[in-house]
């Protein structure tokens, strides 16, 4: 603090604080198996919560990706057939990693079915574009949705689905449904398995950067497709 200009004593006019600073930030790992424009809208609607630290890489890069480091992977089109990622995902669900899933065209299937136990998919070698609807009161039961937040998710773009058949195994929360050409069937495009073990998450298509760039357009800010991405990750 300022001295008065006849102050004798001056020692007590400042002293020294040490702060140290704990980072609690959650980790986030969102591995993509090539480069692709969903990426880069998780990765920018993942950074706005000051909450979590986000790192994007690649497959190709696997060797510098240190497991322990993070609290939640995220795998956009993993495991392909150029990345069949077992040993890599071996070792997340043997340390009990939170795993979200994003399925889309590059992902190799029976790949997919072979390293996880939720979920199996027939497919039928072709891809729906497929539009969402039906957030459940499931989903209310894991976080708050906006009470409109239905009339919005009808109102989004299709997401490329595999046409398949699709067999669940475990009980799940469903979050969203698929409607196929105006027609709502009871296929999940959306699932999470609140299992406090091992938390695991299914997107059941590729797409979601048209569902920020609609939020936008139509809405004039991002919010609603944040505090989905948001929910869904924490």
């Amino acid at each position: 603090i300022k001295s008065f200009p006849d102050e004798q004593n001056l020692k007590d006019n400042e002293t020294q604080i040490n702060v140290k600073v704990l980072d609690v930030r959650q980790k986030i790992l969102l591995l993509g198996n090539a480069p692709h424009p969903d990426l880069g809208a998780l990765k920018t609607t993942l950074e706005r919560n000051v909450n979590f630290e986000v790192r994007l890489a690649f497959a190709k890069n696997l060797a510098s990706v240190h497991l322990e480091d993070y609290n939640l992977l995220v795998l956009h089109n993993l495991p392909s057939k150029t990345y069949p990622m077992s040993a890599f995902l071996k070792q997340a669900n043997e340390a009990e990693l939170p795993i979200w899933y994003i399925v889309g065209t590059q992902m190799d299937i029976n790949r997919f079915n072979a390293v996880q136990s939720k979920l199996k998919i027939k497919w039928e070698q072709s891809y729906d574009n497929v539009f969402a609807y039906g957030a459940t009161d499931d989903a209310n039961s894991l976080f708050r949705l906006p009470d409109d937040f239905n009339r919005f998710l009808e109102q989004l773009p299709p997401l490329k689905v595999p046409f398949g058949t699709y067999r669940v195994l475990e009980n799940p929360m469903p979050l969203f449904k698929q409607k196929i050409k105006g027609i709502k069937t009871e296929k999940p495009l959306f699932l999470i398995f609140n299992n406090q073990q091992q938390r695991k998450a299914y997107l059941l298509g590729e797409g979601v950067w048209q569902w920020r760039l609609y939020d936008w357009l139509n809405n004039g800010s991002h919010d609603n497709f944040y505090q989905l991405i948001n929910n869904v990750a924490q």
